[in-house]
C-alpha cells in the first residue's frame, strides 16, 4: 500500500524513472530543508535589525563624542593654545559627527533596502511553501487512489475469470503510466523545491551585495576624510600605530590584523 509518509521521502525516488526521464534533482530539498531555510531566513532578519540598532546606537555614541571633543575644543584654554589644540579637537568632532551620520545612513539603508523587502519575501515564501505541498500532497493521493483502483479492477477480474492477455497487458500499460505519473509529481516537487530555495539564495545575496557596497562606500568616504584634511592628516601620524602588537624602533614591522585568523563558523569536512 502507498502512503503519502513514504512518497515523500526522497529515497523512493525510482532510478531507472529518473535516469531515463526527466533526471533527478542537482540537491533533493526535502521539507524538514525547506524549514531549515526558512528558521535561517528568519534569524538572518532577527540579526540584521540587532545590528541596525546597534548602528543607530552607535551612531549616538559617535555624535555625543564628537560633542564633548567640541566642548572642550571651544574652551578659552583650548582656543589659546599655540600649538592649535582647539582646532585639531575640533576637526576631530567633524569627523566623529560625520561617522554619526554616515552610520545612521548605513542603519537607514539596512531597514530599507535589506530588512523590509526580505520580510516580505519570507511571509511570501512561507505561503508559497505550504500550498505547494498541500498541492504536492494532494496530487500524490489523488494518483495513489488511481493506482490502488486500477489494481483492484484487474484482481477482480482474475477472480472473474475475465482476464485474458490483452486485458492483462492494458491493465500493465495502465499501471506504468500511473506510477511513471507519480514519479513526476514527486520529481517536480523536488525541482519546484530547489527552484525556490535557490531563487531566495539569489534574493539574499543581491540584498546583502546592497548592504557591502553602502558600508565600503561609507568607510571609505571616514577614511578618505582623515586621510586629505589638512588637520585630520597630521593627527594620525602624531601617535603610535594602535595595532602594533610588540612596540620597536620600527612600529610598523610587527601589524596584527583585528580579523580572526580563521573563519569564526567552522567548516565542514569533505
Amino acid at each position: 500500500m502507498l502512503s503519502t509518509v513514504s512518497l515523500i521521502d526522497p529515497t523512493t525516488l525510482n532510478p531507472s524513472f529518473e535516469a531515463s526521464r526527466i533526471g533527478r534533482p542537482a540537491v533533493i530539498v526535502t521539507r524538514g530543508d525547506q524549514q531549515a531555510a526558512v528558521d535561517q531566513f528568519q534569524q538572518l532578519l532577527t540579526n540584521a535589525k540587532a545590528y541596525r540598532l546597534q548602528m543607530l546606537a552607535l551612531s549616538k555614541a559617535a555624535a555625543n563624542f564628537g560633542y564633548s571633543l567640541e566642548k572642550i575644543a571651544h574652551s578659552k584654554t583650548a582656543i589659546m593654545d599655540p600649538s592649535n589644540v582647539g582646532s585639531s579637537l575640533q576637526a576631530a568632532a567633524g569627523l566623529h559627527y560625520l561617522m554619526s551620520n554616515h552610520h545612521q545612513i548605513l542603519s537607514d539603508t539596512v531597514y530599507k533596502q535589506f530588512e523590509i523587502p526580505l520580510l516580505q519575501h519570507l511571509d511570501t515564501h512561507k505561503a508559497n511553501i505550504e500550498a505547494s505541498e498541500a498541492q504536492y500532497e494532494r496530487s500524490m493521493r489523488d494518483m495513489s487512489q488511481k493506482i490502488k483502483e486500477t489494481e483492484a479492477a484487474s484482481l477482480q477480474n482474475g477472480r472473474k475469470r475475465q482476464r485474458d492477455l490483452l486485458q492483462f497487458r492494458q491493465a500493465l500499460t495502465t499501471l506504468t503510466m500511473q506510477v511513471d505519473e507519480l514519479e513526476r509529481i514527486k520529481l517536480g516537487y523536488y525541482f519546484s523545491n530547489l527552484e525556490s530555495e535557490q531563487a531566495n539564495l539569489q534574493l539574499i545575496l543581491q540584498k546583502t551585495s546592497t548592504i557591502v557596497r553602502a558600508e565600503v562606500d561609507i568607510y571609505e568616504r571616514i577614511a578618505n576624510k582623515g586621510l586629505n584634511d589638512l588637520i585630520l592628516e597630521p593627527m594620525t601620524t602624531q601617535g603610535p600605530d594602535p595595532y602594533c602588537t610588540y612596540p620597536t624602533t620600527d612600529e610598523f614591522s610587527s601589524i596584527f590584523s583585528i580579523l580572526p585568523p580563521t573563519p569564526i563558523i567552522p567548516t565542514s569536512g569533505p
